[in-house]
């Protein structure tokens, strides 16, 4: 994610704040989510309430995994007709804006099939696996834009549909 503003006041959580607004380094940024920093805390404002309580579901059933691929949620509310989400931050860009070597690209390959072992014993499947919502430091994966999960099989994530690309084509491209 990229910095595109400077400091604005704000209020969230109920008390004054000072926040960063960022912009994803993403060519599929969604005009109808706005995505702040607030010291290490990420946050996504929403502005369907349903598809952002639904992130927030997922991943605060994910929490106690305490996976280190996974968002780690902190809080989520609504306020103004928006959905809040706060979240862990990674620093870290899209993996369609990364320029890897081949030890970067097996070292993601490993952690997707990982990640996707972790999610399989949950049942839970993020139905949008693709390279705009996998994060990389140059260390490790972030797997973000949880709004499409849903329970199933995860293993529909390695082979993707017609609504995403899935593991193996996001391994494809990289």
């Amino acid at each position: 994610y990229q910095r595109t503003s400077t400091n604005t006041s704000n209020r969230t959580s109920g008390m004054a704040v000072s926040e960063v607004e960022y912009t994803p380094d993403t060519a599929n940024v969604n005009v109808d989510r706005k995505y702040y920093i607030k010291n290490d805390i990420f946050i996504k404002v929403d502005d369907v309430i349903s598809r952002g309580k639904n992130e927030a579901q997922v991943l605060k059933a994910l929490n106690p995994v305490d996976h280190p691929f996974i968002q780690k949620y902190i809080t989520s509310y609504e306020k103004d007709g928006k959905h809040y989400l706060e979240t862990e931050y990674f620093k870290g860009k899209t993996l369609e804006n990364c320029q890897l070597t081949d030890a970067h690209k097996i070292l993601i390959q490993t952690q997707l099939l990982e990640l996707l072992a972790c999610l399989t014993i949950y049942q839970i499947k993020h139905a949008d696996i693709n390279v705009s919502n996998i994060l990389f430091n140059g260390q490790q994966i972030l797997l973000i834009d949880w709004e499409t999960a849903e329970t199933g099989n995860p293993l529909d994530d390695l082979f993707g549909d017609e609504n995403h690309k899935g593991i193996l084509n996001t391994l494809r491209m990289l």
